[in-house]
């Protein structure tokens, strides 16, 4: 089962699109064709569930940074820019009437940060970049939760990383 969420109104004022290499405006119909060309697409692969909008938070629809999920366990963030906090309790919900069977709460740990796009699973690591929005607490608390379902762990530090 994938979470997606429609696009807000408000998208143009949204945290993502005000990157500094950003020359123009953002084109909200533009974002709501490609973005239901994404949906369409994700739904010939797997089952989908599309959340409605939360027009106070302009960058919702970026479901991957509420949650971290492998297998039947997920881990609801806390994600690091505070304007994107608003957005994970919606997802926790349709978590746990989904089913979901493992669902830990990181907003539990008061100083855990974490943004889901800092995450990557390969089907056997779980690989999670420290940055500006996911924190060293963040880290050991999806490490802690996932550890108790199967995952192993194995620390890589990388020292310099490359931005495209």
């Amino acid at each position: 089962m994938a979470l997606a969420r429609e696009i807000p109104d408000s998208f143009v004022d949204a945290v993502a699109a005000h990157s500094a290499d950003r020359t123009s405006a953002v084109s909200l119909a533009l974002a709501r064709e490609q973005h239901a060309e994404y949906l369409s697409q994700l739904r010939t692969h797997v089952p989908t569930l599309c959340l409605p909008a939360i027009e106070a938070h302009p960058d919702c629809l970026f479901v991957e940074d509420a949650v971290v999920t492998v297998g039947e366990t997920a881990v609801i963030t806390q994600p690091g820019h505070a304007s994107r906090r608003g957005e994970v309790e919606s997802i926790k919900i349709a978590l746990q009437q989904l089913g979901m069977a493992n669902v830990y709460d990181m907003r539990d740990e008061e100083r855990a940060t974490c943004d889901g796009g800092d995450v990557m699973f390969t089907g056997r690591h779980l690989f999670v970049g420290l940055s500006d929005r996911t924190n060293s607490e963040g880290f050991r608390f999806l490490r802690d939760a996932f550890l108790d379902h199967g995952l192993v762990e194995e620390d890589i530090i990388m020292e310099k990383m490359c931005y495209t």
